[in-house]
């Protein structure tokens, strides 16, 4: 093995970055920049998070940068972002955790990441569900930087 490649690291960035088709899979209103260019552990490394397209997402920005920035740099907006499944905390399974992404087959919509291709399935929405999406409405997203 290489130095600083992991086991199962380029299958899983093989298949997140198919998943997403180069788009960015978290989106966040006045934050996101469209193109997905970096990995996003749902569970930090540090925390076992596996190098698994269940526990990764294709997303835009860098550490500092648009919605990787935020993902990294939560501004007290974690448990938010655990909600939407994007974070998951060391306690819990990613597979087992529902995420909202985008995608080109559901549009902004609650999945099961899958372990192989199609790599989604549309998930029953979440109990004590933050809203979907597209049904909050667009002022009311103004300044909580809510997701587009």
């Amino acid at each position: 093995m290489k130095r600083g490649k992991h086991v199962g690291e380029a299958a899983a960035r093989k298949g997140v970055a198919e998943r997403s088709g180069g788009d960015c899979e978290v989106r966040l209103l006045g934050i996101c920049l469209g193109r997905a260019t970096n990995w996003h552990h749902r569970q930090n490394r540090s925390q076992q998070g596996k190098w698994d397209v269940r526990n990764g997402l294709h997303v835009c920005g860098s550490g500092t940068t648009g919605c990787h920035g935020a993902l990294t740099n939560t501004n007290g907006r974690r448990k938010e972002f655990e909600g939407y499944g994007w974070l998951v905390p060391s306690h819990q399974d990613p597979a087992e955790v529902e995420c909202l992404i985008y995608t080109r087959w559901y549009g902004h919509d609650y999945v099961r990441l899958l372990d192989e291709y199609p790599w989604v399935e549309l998930a029953e929405f979440p109990v004590g569900d933050p809203r979907h999406p597209d049904e909050i409405d667009r002022e009311e997203l103004r300044g909580l930087d809510g997701v587009a």
